[in-house]
């Protein structure tokens, strides 16, 4: 257990294991992303909402659905995702 101060409040927090670094899991999902790609060929084009963007941005978002994560997307298309603590009311 670990403590923190925030502004007038003691935050408690508990350190827990980092998730295992799958290498093959990362290589897939690089490879994945790098297929929606408007220039094959040629390096990586992919325009911000362009097919190739909202391709991209669908992958990420099912992959970070199926971890149960809230997502949100942003009027300038960042996506920003968030895994709840255990038992749902606890920092991520």
């Amino acid at each position: 257990m670990g403590q923190a101060l925030a502004g007038d409040c003691l935050i408690v927090y508990k350190r827990i294991k980092a998730m295992p670094i799958i290498e093959k899991r990362i290589q897939k999902d690089i490879e994945t992303i790098n297929g929606f790609n408007a220039s094959p060929g040629n390096g990586i084009t992919r325009l911000t909402f362009s097919p190739e963007y909202q391709g991209a941005v669908t992958y990420v978002v099912d992959e970070m659905q199926k971890i149960g994560a809230d997502i949100l997307i942003g009027p300038a298309g960042n996506i920003r995702a968030r895994c709840l603590g255990s038992g749902g009311r606890r920092p991520a």
